[in-house]
């Protein structure tokens, strides 16, 4: 979604600022800061890092009912805890752990809450139908591989050079037989380049 913002307020002796975040069709959103430092370049990163938060109400709001009367009885309660969020933190990416490719996938975690410690990982089971694509993609790619081993050796073929050893044809031989191997994809054992 693009959208444009403008600056409507900037008070750094107050440690105040205001934009206005526009996109078409959609309603004006105003947000306030609180900025502790003034230079552009932090005042550009708080703004467009607070962008996502804007662009996921104004993908929400779509949703939303043009009016709505409430009809509940009103009451008192306890004023809320306004958490203090640091919009330029960032959780600390885990590890990701291991997976098989050919049969898992790994997503990151979605961040639950502006300022958690960490974002994880979940591994997700292939169906039947992306196994065969990811068994195909492997094997498109593993051929790139050995055409390009193969490719290394050609020089060995040509007949301004030496005639190849015996080690340098089975090396060629073997690069050839790679998708031949009981486990291919899977696992593939590689030839070792003579010298």
């Amino acid at each position: 979604m693009n959208y444009t913002y403008e600056i409507e307020t900037l008070v750094p002796k107050g440690e105040y600022m205001t934009v206005k975040y526009s996109a078409e069709g959609f309603g004006d959103y105003f947000k306030s800061f609180n900025p502790k430092e003034f230079s552009e370049d932090h005042l550009r990163s708080l703004i467009e890092g607070f962008a996502p938060f804007v662009v996921e109400f104004w993908e929400r709001s779509i949703n939303h009912p043009d009016e709505l009367v409430f009809t509940g009885s009103s009451s008192t309660a306890e004023a809320p805890v306004i958490e203090e969020i640091d919009f330029n933190y960032a959780p600390e990416i885990e590890p990701q752990p291991e997976f098989d490719p050919f049969t898992q996938r790994i997503e990151m975690n979605l961040i639950e809450h502006p300022m958690q410690e960490t974002v994880g990982w979940t591994i997700i089971e292939l169906t039947e139908e992306e196994r065969a694509t990811a068994l195909e993609n492997f094997d498109s790619y593993y051929r790139v591989q050995r055409n390009v081993l193969l490719s290394e050796t050609d020089h060995w073929m040509m007949s301004d050079t030496p005639e190849p050893t015996q080690a340098q044809l089975d090396y060629r031989q073997a690069l050839r037989d790679v998708p031949e191997q009981a486990e291919y994809p899977q696992n593939i054992v590689w030839p070792t380049k003579p010298e």
